[in-house]
C-alpha cells in the first residue's frame, strides 16, 4: 500500500481552500496525558507502512459512470468504469505507555476514494481482541458487512501514547506515528458527525501537511507561532470526541 496525502476539508471561510482540514470533530477517551511518557523511546511494536491505512487512489476514470466519447469516424465508445476497489484493515491503539502492544481496535474500510471506520448508528466500533473482528463487522451498518472476511492481521498501529509524547517534547517524528495519528484521527472524526474547532482543525492540518514532506518538527512549530501545549490539546480534543461517539463491541 502506498503513501497517502492528507485529506482535510475545509471548516470555515477563513480556511484557504486548498488546505487539508479536519471535516468533522472525534472524541477520544478523556484522561490525564503525562509530559513525560514512560517508554517513548522503545522500539515500535508493529512495523510501520508509511500510513498503510490509505491505499492507492482510484483512477479518475473509475470515479464516473459510463462515458461516450465521439471517435474520428463519429462512433460512440461505451466506457465502462473500473471496479471499485474496496478493502478492511485492522488498526490497533494503544493508550497506555506500560502497554506491550495494541489495547484496543476498529476495522477501517477503504471504498474507492472513501475511507471511513465500520459503525453502526453513527457511532464508531472498537473491540479488545483481534477475533471480534467478524463480530463487530457483522454488526456495522455503514457499508462493509459484504466484505469477508474480517482482517485479522494488524495493519497500522496508533500509537497514541507515543505520538502525544512526539508533540509535547519531541524536535522530530522519526517514526512517523503523530503523522501516523493524525491521518486515522482524520478518517475517525469524519464518521463522528462532530465539527472540530476551527483552531484545532487548522492546527492539525498544518502539522499533518508539514509532517507528511519532512520528520523535523521543532522548527517548524515555532515558525508557525504553535504552542506544543495547544498542539496536545488539540490531539486529546480529537481522543475525547471519538471516545463519545463510539461502542464496545466484545
Amino acid at each position: 500500500m502506498n503513501s497517502i496525502r492528507m485529506k482535510f476539508d475545509s471548516t470555515a471561510d477563513a480556511v484557504k481552500a486548498e488546505e487539508n482540514i479536519w471535516q468533522e470533530n472525534m472524541p477520544l477517551v478523556p484522561g490525564e496525558t503525562p509530559r513525560e511518557v514512560a517508554g517513548a523511546d522503545r522500539e515500535p511494536h508493529v512495523q510501520k507502512k508509511s500510513r498503510s491505512v490509505r491505499p492507492a487512489r482510484a483512477i479518475a476514470a473509475g470515479r464516473f459512470g459510463t462515458t461516450m466519447l465521439a471517435m474520428d469516424n463519429s462512433e460512440l465508445v461505451s466506457l465502462t468504469p473500473a471496479p471499485m476497489s474496496r478493502e478492511l484493515y485492522l488498526i490497533g491503539f494503544r493508550l497506555d505507555p506500560e502497554s506491550e502492544g495494541p489495547q484496543f481496535y476498529t476495522i477501517i474500510g477503504s471504498e474507492g476514494e472513501s475511507e471511513r471506520p465500520i459503525t453502526r448508528k453513527e457511532r464508531i466500533l472498537f473491540f479488545r481482541q483481534p477475533a471480534d473482528a467478524q463480530k463487530a463487522l457483522a454488526i456495522s451498518d455503514n457499508g462493509f458487512t459484504d466484505i469477508h472476511p474480517a482482517p485479522s492481521e494488524l495493519e497500522l498501529l496508533c500509537d497514541v501514547s507515543h505520538a502525544l509524547y512526539v508533540a509535547n517534547q519531541q524536535d522530530e517524528d522519526a517514526d512517523g506515528v503523530l503523522f501516523e495519528m493524525i491521518a486515522v484521527f482524520d478518517d475517525l472524526l469524519r464518521a463522528t458527525k462532530l465539527t472540530v474547532p476551527m483552531e484545532y482543525a487548522s492546527m492539525l492540518a498544518a502539522v499533518a501537511e508539514r509532517l507528511e514532506s519532512s520528520q523535523e518538527l521543532a522548527s517548524f512549530l515555532k515558525q508557525n507561532e504553535i504552542k506544543r501545549e495547544k498542539l496536545e490539546d488539540a490531539l486529546l480534543w480529537c481522543v475525547g470526541a471519538i471516545a463519545v461517539k463510539s461502542t464496545w463491541v466484545g
